[in-house]
């Protein structure tokens, strides 16, 4: 029993948990992904898949091998998967749900070290500065309620320099005070 696999049927196994599907599922789209004879074929697949809920974690872990194991080329593979994401409200389609939004948000997360790195800064400034138009847009809208899905992805916020986040936050803060109890700039970072 190695704990990875169980049986389902008579000589037939599966994994135990959905994860270890998720991250293998991941790894081979990502070395597809800088597969220049399987690029094009992968980003369609990874298109029509981006508003699935049963594929985002396994986008966002595609991010993650991209950028963690496919050296320059997987992190460029990945900046222009989160660039295209960011960008799919301005499309006639436009972004129900805020799906593709959401999912640059959490896949930004997949950055770790490179997150320092002025392209990725640049790329996460972007993405957040659509996340805070969408928000205020929501807000104003419908209330509340309505911001809630982007509201809960917010704490990647946290994982930027204050430099990009700072300024977001403090013109959320205008909107609405009761934003002030969920973000919170410390007065010793010189931004107050």
């Amino acid at each position: 029993d190695s704990g990875v696999l169980e049986p389902v049927a008579h000589q037939v196994y599966g994994f135990k948990h959905q994860m270890f599907q998720e991250y293998l599922v991941a790894v081979a789209l990502a070395r597809r992904c800088v597969d220049k004879t399987q690029r094009q074929s992968t980003w369609e697949l990874l298109w029509r898949k981006r508003r699935l809920s049963r594929w985002n974690e396994i986008l966002c872990l595609l991010v993650g091998i991209l950028v963690q194991n496919h050296g320059t080329e997987g992190l460029q593979v990945a900046h222009e998967w989160l660039s295209a994401l960011a960008l799919e409200y301005s499309t006639p389609e436009g972004d129900p749900g805020n799906l593709c939004l959401i999912l640059a948000l959490k896949s930004l997360g997949e950055f770790g070290e490179h997150a320092l790195e002025a392209e990725v800064a640049d790329l996460a400034q972007h993405i957040m500065e659509i996340w805070e138009k969408t928000f205020v847009e929501l807000l104003r809208q419908r209330g509340w309620n309505y911001v809630q899905p982007l509201r809960k992805h917010a704490a990647i916020l946290c994982t930027f320099s204050l430099q990009i986040v700072a300024p977001i936050i403090m013109r959320l803060q205008q909107h609405d005070h009761a934003i002030q109890n969920f973000f919170y700039i410390p007065p010793a970072s010189g931004v107050i």
